[in-house]
């Protein structure tokens, strides 16, 4: 019994394009997938710096309400000691 002869021509040629086709977008895929990568790193970056210029400018409102309050507090204690002062 023979073995009938396959054409192989046609395998031969799906392969090599096969393999062309992989080896044409390991080296061009990775490019493109690092520039998203870079382009979303710098989106984050600018990110990071906003919220520590918000944080700053939070630590810098809370210090000067902190010293309103501190002052008012010293202003309240006053005029309490002058009413006391005033009822004696």
């Amino acid at each position: 019994m023979e073995i009938p002869n396959l054409p192989t021509d046609s395998l031969y040629k799906f392969m090599s394009i096969s393999g062309l086709v992989l080896v044409v977008l390991g080296l061009i895929m990775p490019r493109f997938l690092l520039d998203d990568l870079r382009e979303e790193q710098n989106q984050l970056q600018l990110k990071i710096k906003l919220f520590n210029w918000e944080v700053e400018e939070t630590r810098k409102i809370i210090e000067e309400t902190e010293k309103k309050i501190i002052e008012t507090d010293k202003i309240i204690k006053e005029n309490s000691e002058l009413r006391e002062k005033k009822m004696i």
